[in-house]
């Protein structure tokens, strides 16, 4: 058996991203305005702006292995 999925709020990716929660917003707000144009979702163009997601309602929720995944992909960038 496998443990579930490990899924941060955007108050504790902030926290462990040291960003404001607005920063954070604003990056995911332009994620779905590069998608809406029509960026691939799995271009770098629309990766860089924050950790893939999973919206619920209007919670966004990041798993934590997609998030270390990200980090490890834009380590040493400038954002």
């Amino acid at each position: 058996m496998s443990l579930p999925t490990q899924y941060l709020s955007t108050s504790e990716l902030c926290e462990i991203l040291h960003i404001e929660k607005r920063s954070l917003h604003n990056r995911l707000s332009l994620q779905r305005k590069a998608i809406r144009e029509g960026a691939d979702p799995q271009s770098r163009k629309v990766q860089q702006f924050a950790p893939p997601s999973i919206k619920v309602g209007r919670i966004y929720l990041f798993r934590w292995d997609a998030v270390q995944c990200w980090l490890s992909r834009h380590q040493g960038m400038k954002m």
